[in-house]
């Protein structure tokens, strides 16, 4: 009984390690993933804008055509 009960103790001390191991790493994962999507934001917002740019110099450029395409 007391061998088993050692043996026990030592793998839920592996186990605490490990799970202590693994928590650190999905916090880690969360800072990568949540970067990322920051970075997906910023890049979206220039492309906005530069989709708005475009348009507005077409829109100089055609300003009739352009109105009666939204219509």
């Amino acid at each position: 009984k007391n061998r088993e009960e050692e043996e026990g103790g030592g793998s839920e001390e592996e186990g605490g390690e490990k799970e202590g191991e693994g928590e650190e790493e999905e916090e880690e994962e969360e800072e990568e993933e949540e970067e990322e999507e920051e970075e997906e934001e910023v890049e979206e917002e220039e492309e906005e804008e530069e989709k708005e740019e475009e348009e507005e110099e077409e829109g100089e450029e055609e300003e009739g055509e352009e109105e009666t395409n939204f219509l």
